[in-house]
């Protein structure tokens, strides 16, 4: 993906915006610092979300009752996490028999991407679909997690944006485990947000947006959610977490339910609106007293 970011020249016309605009605004204070290098003027907007649309508003599946659903939602680029993840499922998995387990986010289409040099120095993007089935990411995904039961597992494809809530309905613990690297650092906290939308008991790792995301919220619920903001990588400590979860369910189903409330009103794009707009205004304002100030100096100069 990078090579092929490089070879388009994306890199090229995102400095090129970054620079020559007024102000940039993104989702995270990663990328603030990140984007400061290049223009000082950056805010921070988080994303937000439209509670109204019907994939919002999902029954869970009966099927599932009885059941602990452990859960975890994200696309191609998380592939190391599902790695990493793995042993402390199978651990959960073996410890725990009224578990079952949800991955989804499987690649609809798996492609390979190959970039070739031309003599002027230009660079030629070929893009391929795969064809062997042993080759897609949903394959690798599946032998990853093949010694699960299969009656406790399943592995979903993705779907339209628009569907996307679809895949939390069900879930009663959300992992959102990422590596603790520059990448996933400058990630946002959405996939968080989005379990603890429909009452599940969401996890995750101190790392970038999941980070900013526990500082954001009032200080009550900070405290009473901390344990379930992880500082490490390490299994152990991952799966000790999960299980006192799973041997407490009511009570920290309880806290999810506070945090459900949390993130409906701090997190709804509607909220967000008149403040959006406000700050648009006050830069557009800003702009043109720059710009009424240096006609008005170069007048003086020209007098």
């Amino acid at each position: 993906m990078k090579g092929l970011w490089l070879a388009s020249e994306k890199d090229k016309m995102s400095l090129r915006s970054l620079k020559e605009s007024d102000c940039v605004t993104t989702t995270g204070f990663k990328l603030k610092q990140t984007f400061g290098n290049f223009n000082p003027n950056v805010y921070v907007f988080r994303n937000m979300f439209d509670w109204n649309m019907p994939m919002w508003k999902l029954d869970r599946d009966p099927k599932y009752n009885g059941k602990i659903v452990i859960g975890w939602v994200g696309l191609t680029s998380h592939f190391e996490d599902l790695k990493k993840m793995k042993p402390i499922l199978k651990h959960i998995h073996d410890k725990y028999s009224n578990t079952v387990f949800i991955l989804a986010g499987m690649a609809l289409k798996d492609t390979t991407i190959e970039i070739n040099e031309r003599l002027d120095g230009t660079k030629d993007v070929k893009e391929s679909e795969v064809t062997d089935e042993k080759n897609t990411y949903r394959y690798k995904v599946k032998e990853l997690y093949g010694d699960f039961n299969k009656n406790r597992i399943e592995i979903l494809d993705a779907v339209g944006l628009e569907q996307y809530g679809k895949f939390y309905k069900d879930i009663d613990i959300g992992l959102s485990y990422v590596e603790r690297n520059t990448f996933s650092q400058c990630k946002s906290e959405i996939k968080s947000v989005e379990y603890m939308k429909y009452g599940a008991v969401s996890i995750y790792s101190n790392w970038g947006g999941y980070g900013d995301m526990l500082k954001l919220m009032p200080d009550k619920l900070r405290q009473e959610s901390r344990e379930l903001c992880i500082d490490t990588e390490n299994p152990n400590t991952w799966s000790e977490v999960i299980e006192k979860v799973i041997n407490n369910i009511d009570y920290y189903k309880n806290v999810a339910g506070k945090l459900q409330y949390w993130v409906e009103d701090f997190y709804d794009v509607n909220k967000q609106t008149h403040d959006r707009i406000d700050f648009y205004n006050r830069i557009v304002e800003e702009h043109v007293e720059k710009q009424t100030h240096s006609i008005a100096k170069h007048s003086v100069l020209i007098d």
